[in-house]
């Protein structure tokens, strides 16, 4: 653990730009969808010298709601709604705030199609997901098939089981390989294999014009392990990444720990992390 301890104070050193975030289990308690007084009030502060982003596999629908008590915190909620970005539908998906138009519009979109294999996935989603629980949302995006579980909290080992029953179920209607299962222990994804939160990252970094590999923009997400959420997002090929949960097989990514070197987990991690970084 010294190793890891090290190198958070080595990663931290350096100056950010930027940061974009997960949402459930890095900005709110996985599960319950809600920040706190304390992180809206401090997100609210940030976004007002500088872009930020949302990397999250939810819908479009549901982030905006969850955003407004930030903007209505800010000295500016105009100039808040234009500097938060959000790469949703786990990345496949961009949108962004018209502050001319005072109203949303995507700024990129996966180019694939999957329109043929959408019912299939529903279909076998609706009859296999049932037998592990039925306590189910069953949701469908423009690019992301999500299962959710409405308990939210400490069902991972539900969404565990989902995710190898969806990826049973892949192989018989979709022989090719083309999508792949996102466990983010609160839902399972069904998505495009070449549509990841890793698109996120790419699209985020350039618009802000920053150099590949974005080692100036921070990241933060608490699903690295592999079939994670989080997987491509949290795996160092691109930015400083941190995690507010679980750690990823290698070095990467990093675990966040405070003044005292003690581990710090979920949104506590995150503040800690925010109070510890030096934005330029």
């Amino acid at each position: 653990m010294e190793n890891r301890i090290n190198q958070f104070k080595q990663a931290i050193a350096q100056p950010f730009k930027s940061a974009m975030f997960d949402f459930d289990g890095t900005l709110c308690v996985s599960g319950t969808g809600q920040m706190s007084e304390e992180m809206m009030d401090v997100l609210a502060e940030l976004c007002m010298e500088r872009p930020l982003a949302i990397c999250s596999g939810r819908l479009w629908e549901g982030m905006l709601p969850k955003m407004e008590p930030i903007f209505a915190r800010a000295k500016d909620p105009e100039l808040a709604r234009s500097n938060w970005y959000y790469c949703l539908e786990s990345g496949t998906v961009g949108y962004r705030y018209n502050r001319q138009k005072r109203d949303y519009e995507r700024f990129y979109e996966f180019e694939g199609k999957w329109n043929e294999l959408k019912v299939k996935v529903m279909e076998e989603a609706k009859r296999e997901f049932p037998k592990i629980t039925d306590d189910l949302v069953f949701i469908q995006g423009d690019f992301n098939f999500e299962a959710y579980i409405r308990a939210g909290r400490d069902v991972a080992h539900l969404t565990a089981q989902m995710a190898r029953a969806a990826e049973e179920f892949l192989k018989k209607i979709d022989p090719l390989g083309t999508l792949h299962v996102i466990d983010s222990g609160i839902a399972v994804h069904i998505l495009p294999k070449e549509a990841h939160k890793g698109r996120g990252i790419l699209e985020f970094g350039n618009l802000l014009g920053l150099e590949a590999p974005y080692k100036d923009l921070l990241l933060i997400g608490d699903q690295p392990q592999r079939g994670g959420n989080d997987e491509q997002f949290l795996e160092g090929k691109w930015g400083v990444p941190f995690t507010t949960e679980n750690l990823g097989e290698g070095l990467q990514p990093n675990p966040v720990f405070n003044e005292k070197d003690e581990r710090l987990t979920g949104p506590t991690a995150t503040l800690e992390l925010l109070r510890r970084v030096h934005f330029t």
